[in-house]
Protein backbone atom coordinates (compact mmCIF):
# COMPACT_ATOMS: atom_id res chain seq x y z
CA UNK A 1 0.00 0.00 0.00
CA UNK A 2 0.90 3.43 -0.83
CA UNK A 3 1.59 5.05 2.31
CA UNK A 4 1.57 8.73 1.34
CA UNK A 5 -1.85 8.09 -0.26
CA UNK A 6 -3.59 6.43 2.89
CA UNK A 7 -2.26 9.76 4.70
CA UNK A 8 -3.54 12.32 2.28
CA UNK A 9 -7.26 9.95 1.80
CA UNK A 10 -7.20 9.80 5.71
CA UNK A 11 -6.39 13.39 6.40
CA UNK A 12 -8.87 14.42 3.58
CA UNK A 13 -12.04 12.43 5.18
CA UNK A 14 -10.79 13.52 8.72
CA UNK A 15 -10.02 9.51 9.90
CA UNK A 16 -7.86 9.04 12.92
CA UNK A 17 -4.67 6.04 13.27
CA UNK A 18 -6.78 4.77 14.94
CA UNK A 19 -10.33 4.48 13.02
CA UNK A 20 -7.46 3.16 9.84
CA UNK A 21 -6.34 0.08 12.42
CA UNK A 22 -10.00 -0.67 13.03
CA UNK A 23 -11.28 -0.32 9.16
CA UNK A 24 -7.71 -2.76 8.47
CA UNK A 25 -7.83 -5.20 11.02
CA UNK A 26 -4.96 -4.64 12.22
CA UNK A 27 -3.27 -3.17 16.08
CA UNK A 28 -2.72 0.60 16.12
CA UNK A 29 0.87 0.18 17.10
CA UNK A 30 0.84 -1.47 13.34
CA UNK A 31 -0.99 1.41 11.62
CA UNK A 32 1.69 3.96 13.72
CA UNK A 33 4.63 1.95 12.38
CA UNK A 34 2.94 2.61 8.48
CA UNK A 35 2.87 6.34 9.21
CA UNK A 36 6.44 6.88 11.04
CA UNK A 37 8.43 4.79 8.17
CA UNK A 38 10.15 6.84 5.70
CA UNK A 39 9.77 4.03 2.91
CA UNK A 40 6.64 5.08 0.20
CA UNK A 41 5.00 1.59 0.29
CA UNK A 42 3.86 -0.82 3.09
CA UNK A 43 2.89 -4.75 2.99
CA UNK A 44 -0.35 -5.68 4.22
CA UNK A 45 -2.48 -7.92 3.49
CA UNK A 46 -5.35 -7.61 0.89
CA UNK A 47 -8.10 -8.33 2.81
CA UNK A 48 -6.57 -5.55 5.24
CA UNK A 49 -6.28 -3.43 1.92
CA UNK A 50 -9.54 -4.27 0.60
CA UNK A 51 -11.49 -3.47 4.08
CA UNK A 52 -9.80 0.18 4.38
CA UNK A 53 -10.34 0.88 0.90
CA UNK A 54 -13.85 0.13 0.99
CA UNK A 55 -14.39 1.87 4.47
CA UNK A 56 -12.84 5.10 3.35
CA UNK A 57 -14.79 4.99 0.11
CA UNK A 58 -11.87 4.50 -2.41
CA UNK A 59 -10.48 2.09 -4.80
CA UNK A 60 -8.05 -0.24 -3.81
CA UNK A 61 -5.73 1.12 -6.75
CA UNK A 62 -5.85 4.83 -4.89
CA UNK A 63 -3.74 3.16 -1.96
CA UNK A 64 -1.90 0.62 -4.03
CA UNK A 65 -0.48 2.70 -6.68
CA UNK A 66 2.31 5.25 -6.74
CA UNK A 67 1.35 8.67 -6.83
CA UNK A 68 4.25 10.34 -8.41
CA UNK A 69 3.05 14.25 -7.77
CA UNK A 70 3.07 13.43 -4.13
CA UNK A 71 6.25 11.99 -4.25
CA UNK A 72 8.00 14.86 -5.55
CA UNK A 73 5.62 16.75 -3.22
CA UNK A 74 7.33 15.09 -0.48
CA UNK A 75 10.94 15.87 -1.57
CA UNK A 76 10.15 19.64 -1.78
CA UNK A 77 8.24 19.82 1.05
CA UNK A 78 10.33 22.39 2.51
CA UNK A 79 9.24 24.73 -0.05
CA UNK A 80 5.56 24.16 0.62
CA UNK A 81 6.07 24.50 4.86
CA UNK A 82 9.19 26.53 5.62
CA UNK A 83 7.00 28.69 7.15
CA UNK A 84 4.58 26.24 9.38
CA UNK A 85 1.79 27.92 7.62
CA UNK A 86 0.69 24.13 7.23
CA UNK A 87 1.81 21.42 9.93
CA UNK A 88 2.24 18.63 7.39
CA UNK A 89 2.23 17.84 3.57
CA UNK A 90 -0.94 16.28 3.83
CA UNK A 91 -2.70 18.84 5.64
CA UNK A 92 -1.13 21.50 3.04
CA UNK A 93 -2.46 18.92 0.14
CA UNK A 94 -6.01 18.38 1.17
CA UNK A 95 -6.03 22.63 1.62
CA UNK A 96 -5.02 22.99 -1.98
CA UNK A 97 -7.89 20.57 -2.69
CA UNK A 98 -10.19 22.51 -1.30
CA UNK A 99 -8.92 25.41 -3.15
CA UNK A 100 -8.26 27.19 0.46
CA UNK A 101 -6.49 30.68 -0.71
CA UNK A 102 -3.23 30.20 1.50
CA UNK A 103 -2.88 26.92 0.03
CA UNK A 104 -3.42 28.24 -3.15
CA UNK A 105 -0.92 31.20 -3.23
CA UNK A 106 2.08 28.98 -1.63
CA UNK A 107 1.27 26.71 -4.71
CA UNK A 108 1.97 29.73 -6.93
CA UNK A 109 4.76 31.23 -5.16
CA UNK A 110 6.80 27.96 -5.14
CA UNK A 111 5.58 26.82 -8.91
CA UNK A 112 4.50 30.08 -10.24
CA UNK A 113 1.11 30.62 -12.25
CA UNK A 114 1.48 28.83 -15.63
CA UNK A 115 2.67 25.37 -12.97
CA UNK A 116 -0.01 26.43 -10.33
CA UNK A 117 -2.84 25.81 -13.07
CA UNK A 118 -1.06 22.60 -14.34
CA UNK A 119 -1.63 21.56 -10.26
CA UNK A 120 -4.54 22.97 -9.13
CA UNK A 121 -6.61 24.54 -12.43
CA UNK A 122 -8.25 27.35 -13.56
CA UNK A 123 -8.88 28.38 -10.17
CA UNK A 124 -5.91 30.05 -9.79
CA UNK A 125 -6.61 32.12 -12.69
CA UNK A 126 -10.54 33.13 -11.37
CA UNK A 127 -9.36 33.62 -7.84
CA UNK A 128 -6.17 35.45 -8.08
CA UNK A 129 -7.62 38.59 -7.15
CA UNK A 130 -8.61 36.74 -3.37
CA UNK A 131 -5.46 34.97 -2.92
CA UNK A 132 -2.59 37.39 -4.30
CA UNK A 133 -2.42 39.41 -0.33
CA UNK A 134 -0.67 35.69 1.01
CA UNK A 135 1.89 36.02 -1.91
CA UNK A 136 5.23 37.97 -0.40
CA UNK A 137 4.93 41.33 -1.95
CA UNK A 138 7.88 41.36 -4.73
CA UNK A 139 6.64 37.30 -5.76
CA UNK A 140 2.88 39.23 -5.76
CA UNK A 141 4.34 41.86 -7.96
CA UNK A 142 5.45 39.66 -10.22
CA UNK A 143 2.44 37.19 -10.42
CA UNK A 144 0.31 40.56 -11.23
CA UNK A 145 2.57 41.09 -14.33
CA UNK A 146 2.15 37.82 -15.74
CA UNK A 147 -1.56 38.00 -14.41
CA UNK A 148 -2.71 41.06 -16.00
CA UNK A 149 -0.59 39.92 -19.29
CA UNK A 150 -2.86 36.41 -19.28
CA UNK A 151 -5.92 38.49 -18.85
CA UNK A 152 -5.07 40.62 -21.83
CA UNK A 153 -4.11 37.51 -23.88
CA UNK A 154 -8.13 35.62 -23.29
Amino acid sequence: MNILALKLVAKFRGVSQSKISEFANVSRQRVSQWFSQSEEFVNIGSISAAHLASRLNVSCDVLLQAMPGLVELTRTQSAYLWDQRFPDLETFVVAAMNNNLDAVARTVEVHGLYGAVDILGDIVWHSFDKYKRYLPPKKRQAMEAVWLLHQNLN
